[in-house]
Order: structure tokens, then C-alpha cells, then sequence
């Protein structure tokens, strides 16, 4: 789980796919709010599209590449938090979050963490690709 959290970590923006209510998939660009008690954890506003799906459909694949060309997927489940020291903690550690949503206590600032997880490493190297659960 170390190299992915690595790979979340160093890359400025991560993909992540839904599902609108019609089926159709959509790929945004999120950031890693961080890696706590064993979980990923994420962030969205309450107003966007990706919240809307989300709420719908909690099941999400996420990717990323490094530089080296070693890429993840990431096929989860997510599910929505309120936990206020979370929320907390995400606005002390990041900065853009801060100035996006005020406050913790802000109803538009949801986080969610990703559980029923598999990750896959993948690389040009020839060697099989590495699965991982969580």
C-alpha cells in the first residue's frame, strides 16, 4: 500500500471516474487529501457533478502516473464522512482546501475515504502487475 500512497502523494492531481444517472462515465482531476487511519480520504463540494454522482453511485476507479511511468488503478467504494476531526484535520493540512471552503464546519466541504478496495501497480518493466486490497 506504501507505493500507492507514494504515487497518490507525489502527483499533483489524480483521476477519478463516476457514473452520472444515466450510466455515462466522467473523469476529473482530484487531489489526495490525505492518507489517515488506513484510509485514503478525498474531498468534494456538495455543488458539483461529482458529488451528485458519488451520492448515486458510491463505487469510483481512480488513476495516476509517475514520471517513471508507473501507473495505479484504483477500484473502490467510497463512503461520505462527517467526522468533524477529519474535516479538521484536512483544512489545517491543506492549504487550498482552507481557502476553498472556509471552515470544517462549511455544508458545501463533504470528504469521503475509500473502502472494498483493490489497487493495481502497473509498469513497463515486464514484471506482472501487483494487486493490492484494502
Amino acid at each position: 500500500m506504501e507505493q500507492v500512497i507514494k504515487l497518490l502523494e507525489e502527483s499533483p492531481a489524480v483521476y477519478v471516474g463516476t457514473a452520472d444517472e444515466n450510466g455515462h462515465p466522467h473523469v476529473r482531476p482530484f487531489a489526495l487529501t490525505f492518507y489517515k487511519n488506513g484510509k485514503l480520504y478525498f474531498s468534494t463540494s456538495s455543488k458539483t457533478s461529482a458529488y451528485r454522482d458519488l451520492k448515486n453511485n458510491p463505487f469510483i476507479e481512480i488513476s495516476v502516473m509517475s514520471k517513471e511511468y508507473v501507473w495505479v488503478r484504483i477500484f473502490a467504494k467510497i463512503i461520505f464522512t462527517q467526522d468533524m476531526k477529519i474535516k479538521e484535520s484536512a483544512i489545517a493540512e491543506k492549504e487550498m482546501l482552507k481557502n476553498f471552503f472556509g471552515s470544517a464546519d462549511n455544508p458545501e466541504f463533504n470528504m469521503f475515504f475509500l473502502t472494498e478496495g483493490t489497487a493495481t501497480i502497473y509498469d513497463y518493466s515486464g514484471n506482472p502487475p501487483k494487486t493490492i486490497t484494502f
